[in-house]
Order: structure tokens, then sequence, then C-alpha cells
């Protein structure tokens, strides 16, 4: 887990928009851009499409992708709930 801004204003960023609750929150993203371009750094997490997503938005590669919970739940019992949450309880 990488926080990547503070107190979450109404309609901030993942990354955060350096308003005055969120200073920083470009200086955050460009300190873990690396990790998320190196692929020899391998991603494993749960639902990680959001972050390609938001990586993509910010003009950042998200490289080593291995293993998504989401995807393999999925592909367990696609009529199954996928939330965090509901594969937690399995």
């Amino acid at each position: 887990y990488i926080p990547l801004r503070q107190a979450p204003p109404a309609q901030a960023s993942l990354f955060g928009d350096d308003t005055p609750e969120d200073t920083g929150g470009a200086a955050r993203l460009q300190a873990v851009a690396p990790l998320f371009a190196d692929a020899a750094v391998k991603k494993l997490g749960h639902n990680l499409k959001l972050l390609w997503l938001w990586a993509h938005a910010a003009k950042l590669s998200l490289d080593g992708v291995t293993f998504d919970a989401m995807i393999a739940a999925y592909l367990i019992d696609p009529t199954a709930p996928h939330g965090l949450a509901d594969l937690a309880l399995d």
C-alpha cells in the first residue's frame, strides 16, 4: 500500500490534485513513477486495471503486472462477486 494523497478532497484524483488540502500530489506521483515503469518490480494486487487506468491518465507506464486477484476470481467463477471483501470471505 502506497498512500498517494493526504486527506481526500471532494473531487481529487488518486494521485492528489495539488489543492491546499493536498499539496505535493504530483511529487508523490513522480516518486513512485520509476516503480510503476520497472518490469523487474512485480506488481500483485486486486483490480489492477483501475491502477493501470490511473497511471495511463497520468501518462505513466505500469509494467510488471503479474497477478490480479479480481481476474483470478472471475476465471474461477464468473458469476460470483469479485470485490476484495467478497474474496476475503471465501
